[in-house]
């Protein structure tokens, strides 16, 4: 759950102009819990006063890392700006700097997962930086799911519809059991496709098959015009029904 919500708080608000960065200390200046806290506080607010001078609000999500040998690290993904290693290199004194460029399908779905497994690695230490997994700028959208009802025979099944200007991330695709319901599930990831890509012709169906929790499952897509106006619409989808759902997660 932690991952899938922050899969799309990132790509609601970040996409292939932004950055990811990682910030280390030098061994002999690794962090207590204050300090490391001080230091993002600083850092960020310096920022701040970077991006005001170019006309911009700066936007981010971090979270911290503590090494299996104590190495510390701050994971950052930030909106962009010009000049930002120089930015970087100028606020940042403390130990090295790895400065990423973020990819352009604007799905962040790994990203996110790295994060949630830093920050749950670095909550079980006695020296846990922070009690949450991540924290962000309060100037972020936060996406809220759209719902509607599915009722009938049919109301659960392997076939997708993908409107026109999206595409499936089927390594997104999962079918297994609800922890808590018990119900069986069937769940996806819809990306929207970069405006240099969203006219192109594309074959109306595809079938496959996955080898998912469930044991093997043929999907089948059927790509359709319906929805065109995707394009202008970021909004994440969600379908449920009673035994089942599905997540469309846009970009």
């Amino acid at each position: 759950m932690a991952e899938k919500k922050l899969t799309r708080l990132m790509n609601a608000n970040f996409s292939g102009e932004d950055y990811y960065l990682t910030l280390s200390y030098r061994k002999e200046e690794r962090p207590d819990r204050e300090t490391l806290n001080r230091d993002i506080r600083t850092l960020l607010r310096k920022m701040r006063k970077r991006y005001r001078k170019e006309g911009l609000e700066l936007k981010y999500i971090w979270t911290a890392e503590k090494g299996e040998r104590g190495a510390a690290h701050i994971h950052i993904v930030i909106n962009g700006i010009n000049n930002i290693s120089h930015i970087i290199r100028d606020l940042w004194e403390k130990g090295w700097i790895s400065i990423k460029p973020l990819d352009k399908s604007g799905q962040y779905r790994k990203l996110a997962g790295y994060f949630i497994k830093y920050s749950d690695k670095t909550m079980k230490t006695e020296q846990g930086f922070i009690n949450k997994r991540y924290c962000s700028s309060r100037n972020l959208h936060i996406p809220e799911p759209e719902k509607r009802v599915i009722r009938g025979r049919n109301a659960y099944s392997h076939k997708i519809e993908v409107p026109a200007g999206w595409y499936v991330d089927k390594e997104s695709i999962k079918e297994a059991w609800h922890e808590v319901t018990g119900y069986m599930y069937f769940s996806y990831t819809l990306v929207k496709l970069p405006d240099h890509k969203a006219g192109r012709a594309r074959e109306p169906e595809e079938t496959y098959i996955l080898n998912l929790e469930t044991g093997e499952v043929e999907i089948k897509e059927r790509r359709t015009d319906r929805g065109k106006s995707a394009k202008k619409n970021s909004k994440n989808l969600a379908t449920a029904s009673g035994r089942s759902h599905r997540n469309c997660m846009g970009s």
